[in-house]
């Protein structure tokens, strides 16, 4: 009885936008760019999300709730709409592009298997990015080379599709695959991811 009212008082509280505290499969990370996608999944530019610290004295990333990383056991693991440029763009500093490749595919193919059947413009323009991306070509593209160094430092990025106020990650059917998703992998492993 006493853990079913705090579990009750845990979902109370995680629907409180104000009180801080993510819902079940999301957690507060700190996020440095959007990655902003037309509907044909175009990489139009790189939107700063940095904000000035509590000092107003330098830019930090902008802390936001996004979807819980997953764990992978191959070393290789993507994180769901918001992850690193060596997932999302399949770039890192350390001069090792045939891994890069490798995290880039794996966001790509994780991706598509959760985004496949969710009917919303949002989705299908990132499956379309991620059809359409060039990893070859990746540090070539305007938007990227804007950014390259916090790009190397492996800044987080969201996504959001051009025009829209809200990130792709909050999109309400997206949300609810999640949800499904997440709920699924935490049956199977039993331990919460």
């Amino acid at each position: 009885m006493l853990l079913q009212a705090l579990v009750r008082y845990y979902e109370i509280l995680s629907e409180d936008e104000e009180s801080g505290i993510p819902r079940i499969g999301y957690e507060k990370t700190n996020v440095s760019y959007a990655l902003n996608i037309s509907k044909e999944g175009d990489l139009l530019n790189l939107i700063p999300l940095k904000i000035l610290d509590s000092k107003g004295k330098k830019q930090v990333a902008q802390s936001m709730e996004v979807p819980k990383p997953t764990v992978g056991t191959s070393g290789i693991s993507p994180s769901f709409l918001c992850d690193k440029p060596k997932y999302i763009f399949g770039i890192e500093g350390d001069g090792k592009p045939e891994r890069s490749k490798k995290y880039f595919e794996a966001f790509k193919n994780f991706h598509k298997q959760i985004l496949e059947n969710v009917d919303c413009d949002e989705a299908k323009a990132v499956i379309s990015y991620l059809e359409k991306w060039d990893v070859e070509k990746a540090t070539e593209h305007p938007a990227i080379v804007e950014y390259i160094t916090d790009i190397y430092s492996g800044a987080k990025i969201v996504f959001i599709l051009d025009g829209q106020s809200n990130y792709v990650h909050n999109n309400t059917e997206i949300k609810k695959k999640w949800d499904e998703y997440y709920e699924i992998k935490s049956n199977e492993s039993n331990i919460g991811l």
